[in-house]
């Protein structure tokens, strides 16, 4: 397909998967000034945050021993913000 006939791409939404959903959505709301816009399960499976129009969301990982970051892959972030 022509890059013409491609639609424009306007959000993205970066997926971390995490041990704790309800601990890292509270550091991201207290700490970095994100708001809760979804979250399921109690305790929380899954949330969504945003700020300024900029998602995040948030997956438990039942084995915290599986998540492993960029970095340790030999890479420089999981995600960016600007």
């Amino acid at each position: 397909m022509p890059l013409s006939s491609q639609a424009d791409i306007i959000r993205g939404a970066p997926y971390f998967p995490v041990p704790d959903v309800s601990s890292i959505g509270t550091y991201y709301r207290d700490a970095l000034g994100f708001q809760c816009e979804y979250s399921a399960g109690n305790p929380p499976e899954f949330a969504v945050y945003s700020r300024n129009g900029s998602p995040v969301m948030f997956r438990r990982v039942p084995e915290p021993g599986l998540i492993c970051p960029n970095e340790a892959q030999g890479g420089t972030w999981d995600s960016s913000f600007g």
